[in-house]
This record gives structure tokens, sequence and C-alpha cells, in this order.
């Protein structure tokens, strides 16, 4: 046999060394328990969510008449920048911010609809409002108010303001319509704060309305 031959046949695969691997799945544990801690870091650093109502008026709780007046609320309609969950908040003339950890506690159409509803309860304790999604509701009330919000801005620490139209209808004819706006100070620098002046906002709207509505009502 030639010493070539020799050489060929006595050649050996060399073993793969555990020195080597070792490192790679250290240096791989090591990248997925970083990775790890970061998504947890990150899920317990997030800000926890605060959800806000719109306060409104406590309703008479007097007994009603069987032959009092019905109100159905709705529909209400509000841009599509603030029909969200989330609290918008106006930083300039042509900037607004999306709050993640502030929200409504409600879609706020409906919110509003019930505060509207309450108030409306509140300032005509002789009339039974309720909110037209409601399954309760008269499905035939004697009145039903749709209320269409051109504005609804929310200013941290300073105001909020609403523009809006309404209008009543009665027997499925519109009766009446008017237009209400307002800008309503906070009291402090908070988004309750911010909330309760959408309250109080929507509290002159109400005022506005039954207004309107005793006007229908009032034996002429």
């Amino acid at each position: 046999m030639s010493a070539l031959s020799r050489s060929f046949c006595s050649f050996k695969s060399p073993a793969r060394s555990t020195s080597t691997t070792r490192p790679y799945l250290h240096a791989l544990s090591m990248g997925l328990l970083f990775g790890t801690l970061l998504i947890v870091s990150a899920c317990s650093s997030a800000p926890p969510e605060h959800f806000y109502m719109l306060d409104a008026a406590p309703t008479n709780a007097g007994p009603i008449r069987p032959d009092a007046s019905t109100v159905s609320i709705g529909p209400i309609t509000v841009p599509d920048a603030v029909d969200r969950a989330q609290m918008v908040i106006r930083k300039s003339t042509s900037e607004v911010e999306q709050r993640e950890d502030r929200r409504w506690a409600e879609p706020l159409r409906n919110a509003i609809a019930r505060a509207l509803s309450r108030d409306l309860g509140a300032a005509l304790p002789d009339m039974v409002t309720s909110v037209r999604s409601d399954s309760a509701v008269d499905p035939h009330p004697n009145y039903r108010v749709a209320v269409d919000f051109l504005r609804f801005d929310s200013e941290l620490g300073a105001a909020a303001t609403i523009e809006a139209r309404w209008r009543i209808q009665s027997d499925g004819k519109q009766v009446l319509t008017g237009q209400f706006e307002r800008r309503e100070p906070t009291t402090g620098a908070d988004y309750a704060d911010l909330a309760s002046a959408h309250a109080r906002a929507l509290a002159g709207l109400s005022q506005q309305v039954a207004k309107a509505l005793r006007t229908l009502t009032t034996p002429k």
C-alpha cells in the first residue's frame, strides 16, 4: 500500500468539541432571558388605565303621574375625532392627543345620552326621561330629543367646550330645533376635573332643551 493510501485510510473526522457549542448555547439562553425581562419590564411599567364618567344631576325620585309625558334621548352623534374610548385632548387649533391611559367608562355617545337624560329628568320632574338605546324605553314616547355635537373639545387644565344642534320630534314630526354652545372652565388640572366640566356644559344644554319642552307641554 502506498504512503498516500495509508494516509487516506488513517484519516478520522474530528470530533465536535463541546467547548465551542457551550458558549453559543449560553449566549442564546442569555438573549432569551434578556428579551423576556424586557417584555415583563415593559408590561409592569405601563401606566394604569383610568376611566371617567359624565356626572349628572340626580333625578328627582318623586311619584310619576300615569299621564306623564315621556321623553326619549337619542340618537346622539359626536365628531369622529372624539368618537372613541380614549379621551382626546386638544393641544392647539390643529393638534390633538389621544390618551391611551385615560378613557371614558362607556362609549362617549352613550355617556352623553345618559347625562342628558338624567339632567332633563331633574329639570322636568313631571316627565319620564330615558335613553333611546335602553330596552325599557317606551317605543312610542311623546317626544324624542336628538343631538348632533359639532364640537366636543377637551383642554386639560383649561376648559371643556361643546357645540351642538338639537331637535325635538313628536309623532314623527320635527317641532322645535335649537343650537347650544358653551366653554366651561375646569376647576383643576386633572382629567376628572375635565370630565366634570363637560358634565356641567351638558347640564347647560339640558336646561335649554328642558325650557323648549316646557313650551310644548304647557297649556296655551
